[in-house]
């Protein structure tokens, strides 16, 4: 666990906005890993979004180190990636609505990565 890929992931889900990115504070620290996941039911679930996450990896094709066709795997490799050390997580309920998604209102939750994974050509594991 990282304290400080928290506070970046905090300050980041506070934008309320489905678009990956860093705080400005981050950016002496290179590329970050994340995962973003967004809810309008209930409280903010971390369990649910590394859930979500992790299903992912049935669509995705170990031998060909991609995703099927039309199909997302990208939080399932980055939540699995064998050289990531440190992940911090943070949640923001959103009541005036998320940027770039649909919901009127709900939460999102970010979490933050180092080293990060999904590196073109490399496998997670």
């Amino acid at each position: 666990w990282s304290d400080k890929l928290a506070s970046y992931a905090a300050a980041w889900a506070k934008k309320c906005t489905s678009q990956h990115g860093q705080p400005e504070e981050a950016k002496n620290d290179g590329f970050i890993g994340q995962n973003i996941y967004l809810s309008t039911a209930g409280t903010p679930n971390y369990k649910n979004a590394t859930q979500s996450w992790y299903e992912e990896k049935a669509d995705y094709n170990y031998n060909s180190n991609s995703c099927e066709p039309d199909r997302k795997c990208g939080h399932y490799t980055q939540v699995v990636w064998a050289r990531t050390t440190d992940v911090g997580c943070a949640a923001e309920v959103c009541s005036g609505g998320i940027q770039g998604g649909t919901f009127t209102s709900g939460y999102i939750i970010v979490c933050n990565y180092l080293p990060p994974g999904n590196w073109i050509g490399e496998k997670p594991y």
